[in-house]
């Protein structure tokens, strides 16, 4: 459900953030909050034509290419029922209602962002093409997300501000300070890692002779 102020916060102490190059890895992701992410924050019609789902779909799909190419293994955690003890009932109607706003501007010709139904049906089918593993929490999946990652030793994906005060020993990376558009590496990294493998080669040889 998120702190109210908090990512506003954060975002104003840079000190709190630190760059890291994200590969080799296994990745926990917020299913709901990386379907929201890469439906809203596209180049494409903001879904008043029928959602563009074979856009999406492309969208979704170089994502997890990118991913791959990475070498990252991402595992997808999406919300469940709503907890009993309502406490985000009012959260709920909020948005709800903002929604209803939303489709009636859409109806007037304004440009309003609604998230189409089959877009979450795209999403998943993404997912299985590319064999990304993904589940159902019975409730809210936040705590299930910081645990399973901690399980597996790896950063959570998301945009949720719960995320920054949760126990996550390998860190939180909001979604929106992901750059998930890989980049060429550099010949000289390649030589770099060439030189490494080289120098392991012959450590191992040395040590085979010994033997």
């Amino acid at each position: 459900m998120g702190v109210k102020g908090l990512t506003t916060f954060v975002n104003q102490h840079q000190q709190f953030f630190e760059n890291y190059q994200l590969h080799s890895t296994e990745l926990v992701i917020d299913g709901y909050g990386l379907l929201s992410q890469l439906y809203f924050n596209r180049t494409m019609d903001p879904g008043n034509h029928g959602g563009e789902f074979q856009k999406f779909y492309t969208h979704c799909a170089h994502f997890c290419q990118n991913l791959q190419n990475c070498g990252i293994r991402p595992y997808v955690v999406f919300d469940g029922a709503y907890d009993m003890d309502g406490k985000k009932c009012e959260t709920m109607k909020e948005r709800l209602q903002q929604k209803i706003g939303n489709v009636r501007s859409i109806n007037h010709g304004k440009h309003a962002f609604i998230m189409p139904t089959m877009a979450n049906e795209v999403f998943k089918k993404v997912l299985r093409d590319f064999q990304v593993p993904f589940g159902f929490c019975d409730f809210e999946a936040d705590r299930d997300i910081a645990v399973l990652a901690n399980a597996l030793q790896c950063p959570v994906l998301g945009q949720d501000s719960d995320f920054f005060i949760m126990d996550i020993y390998n860190g939180y990376i909001p979604f929106d300070r992901l750059e998930w558009i890989t980049h060429p590496r550099s010949l000289q990294s390649q030589r770099e890692d060439i030189v490494h493998n080289l120098r392991r080669s012959r450590i191992l040889s040395d040590v085979r002779d010994i033997n």
